[in-house]
């Protein structure tokens, strides 16, 4: 399953056949080595799934932070971005900064995946409207990154509400 989703991934960002399940071909979308299992040893299968959801749901802006993230210069591994925003997404759930949001929004109640999904999806846009203003740069990530946390952590509500979920 887990090469299925990769495969997938990897042919809807880069508009190419399915490629070998090892080899250097990986880093054109993000991930850091011959074997993108290594960048997912930390948040797993759920991370591959945000990816996954991202690119079959949202294709069109995964396309354009794929495209942005191998701009020479403000370049950016954007499946481990994406893992990272994953990472995000279950502190902000562990927290309970959105058991409001949960039991309140109708469309939400009975629906955690659905919360937890629109969540990513604000929050990896919110990094790529940030990247592009700001005209980011590698070295900008952290503080970014962090930002987003904060962001995610205090008020899940303006930000899901601010890319209109």
């Amino acid at each position: 399953m887990h090469s299925q989703i990769l495969f997938s991934l990897y042919s809807t960002l880069m508009n190419s056949k399915t490629p070998l399940r090892y080899g250097s071909h990986w880093e054109e979308i993000g991930f850091q080595g011959n074997d993108p299992a290594t960048d997912l040893r930390g948040i797993g299968m759920l991370g591959l799934l945000q990816l996954f959801y991202l690119t079959q749901r949202y294709t069109e802006l995964s396309l354009k932070i794929h495209q942005l993230s191998r701009v020479e210069g403000h370049d950016f591994p954007f499946c481990v971005v994406g893992i990272n925003i994953t990472r995000i997404v279950v502190q902000t759930l562990r927290s309970g900064s959105v058991f409001a949001i949960a039991n309140s929004e109708s469309m939400y109640k009975q629906n955690l995946w659905g919360l937890a999904n629109n969540l990513y999806i604000a929050i990896f846009s919110q990094m790529y409207e940030e990247w592009l203003e700001e005209n980011h740069s590698i070295i900008d990530f952290p503080p970014l990154l962090n930002r987003l946390t904060n962001l995610a952590l205090k008020s899940p509500s303006k930000l899901l509400k601010s890319h209109n979920f």
